[in-house]
């Protein structure tokens, strides 16, 4: 299931990210995470998700209704939202969904920061995990060969404060605007 909106202009040229990304591998340059920003710039390819995972039924009924009713009225600052079917990431007796919330711009620390706020907001305690959507372009995943985190950011909710403990695995980079 799917709801939000999707902008007209949002086609990402994903041959031309691949052969940008086969022409970085082939360059023997290190693959860093800043190298992904400096693709994701120069293809428009910067849409990223905050995600989570809960068990089919009296978990994700309700979680899913917050975040769908989230993104319908504009309470979340998202782009889209979309629930997984089961068996999708563990094989048939998997049980579990991922509800993904995506925003414009994995570089926008500020919107990315905003939507996980919002996502608190309406009542979502799971952990939460951040992953730009050009690492599944691109087929990277856990343990990859370059030692990349899909994940680069990691919210916990601590029941005891109302607050969100954030985890960045990659605070020495630059997120700002494209290199021009």
């Amino acid at each position: 299931t799917v709801c939000g909106r999707v902008k007209d202009s949002y086609l990402p040229d994903l041959i031309a990210l691949q052969d940008s990304w086969e022409q970085l591998r082939r360059s023997n340059r290190t693959i860093t995470l800043q190298n992904l920003i400096e693709l994701g710039h120069m293809h428009e390819v910067l849409v990223g998700k905050w995600l989570f995972y809960a068990e089919t039924g009296l978990k994700i009924d309700p979680l899913w209704s917050l975040v769908a009713k989230g993104v319908h009225s504009g309470v979340l600052p998202a782009l889209s939202a979309k629930v997984s079917p089961t068996g999708e990431y563990g094989g048939d007796k998997d049980t579990s969904h991922v509800v993904c919330i995506y925003n414009e711009d994995f570089t926008d620390i500020d919107s990315v920061m905003e939507l996980e706020s919002a996502i608190r907001k309406i009542g979502i305690k799971s952990q939460l995990f951040y992953k730009p959507d050009i690492f599944t372009y691109l087929g990277i995943y856990r343990n990859n060969e370059w030692g990349l985190r899909p994940s680069v950011y990691t919210s916990v909710f601590d029941i005891i404060s109302g607050c969100s403990k954030m985890v960045s695995y990659n605070s020495d980079l630059t997120f700002g605007s494209s290199p021009n």
